[in-house]
């Protein structure tokens, strides 16, 4: 097997995880909260993962089961999502634990410095409660992190209890890896978000270029330009106004036109 095919075949099983929730009826904005809520968990869950194994590799046990077993409630959660195509419930699962959960492990940590700050990883969760349609929703989101974060600034000297003998060079590590792997993930979120945007930003010129093709034979720029800012325009009942109109022909057009094939009477207009 060559590597392209590799790649392909890889390239294609990630599609059909990102595409999971989908349906016929989802507009395109909607398919683009779906896959971008999906990207966020799968990004998450390698972190996740990665964590886990770390833990695991340092003799760690009990923690570990906090990063690993957001990678297992994602994956339940995504396939509730694939049965059922409720987006806002999944969404809501998703924002929740990817919130909840690393505040949590660094609780277990011990506090900020012990666990490197992991903390950080629930910034990706506001990324994903930026899906939601309703600014209030989001911005509750945003109230839930930061009392979350005040919260373990207040309890962080009382955790000393659950701190683990572990050296300074591992906390760096820590730190490093942290700050690393959430740049990375906030990095190809964004990315994605652009794209989605140009890939919008193209069809709607694409349209325009369309529409201006249809009517501007018989539309004036002002007209066509107004329509295009403005659909709601093309709605019948318009406005009442008094207007001046005049209405001209070509003398012998239509003798003319009856000797012409039709897309040389188009031409003359």
């Amino acid at each position: 097997m060559t590597r392209e095919t590799t790649a392909d075949s890889a390239r294609g099983i990630l599609d059909r995880i990102v595409a999971l929730g989908d349906s016929p009826q989802a507009s395109e904005e909607q398919l683009a909260a779906n896959h971008f809520l999906i990207y966020m968990g799968l990004l998450m869950s390698v972190g996740g993962l990665m964590w886990g194994s770390l833990c695991l590799a340092y003799g760690i046990y009990v923690r570990s089961l906090i990063p690993y077993g957001y990678a297992v409630l994602t994956a339940i959660n995504f396939v509730y999502f694939r049965y059922s195509k409720r987006f806002e419930v999944c969404r809501f699962v998703q924002v929740l634990i990817s919130m909840l959960l690393p505040f949590l492990f660094q609780w277990s940590f011990g506090g900020f410095i012990p666990s490197g700050a992991v903390m950080g990883w629930a910034l990706i969760s506001l990324a994903g409660s930026r899906t939601f349609q309703d600014a209030r929703l989001g911005g509750r989101w945003l109230v839930a992190f930061l009392a979350l974060t005040v919260a373990s600034g207040l309890i962080d000297g009382r955790l000393e209890a659950f701190q683990i003998e572990i050296s300074a060079q591992f906390t760096t590590l820590l730190f490093v890896l942290n700050i690393s792997a959430i740049a990375t993930i906030v990095f190809i979120l964004n990315v994605y978000l652009l794209a989605k945007r140009d890939e919008a930003m193209a069809k709607v010129a694409e349209m325009s270029s369309i529409l201006k093709q249809m009517f501007g034979r018989y539309l004036s720029t002002e007209v066509m330009n107004s329509l295009i800012e403005d659909p709601s325009r093309l709605e019948l009942g318009g406005k009442r106004k008094r207007v001046t109109i005049m209405m001209t022909d070509l003398r012998g057009f239509t003798a003319m036109s009856e000797r012409l094939e039709p897309e040389h009477s188009a031409d003359l207009g």
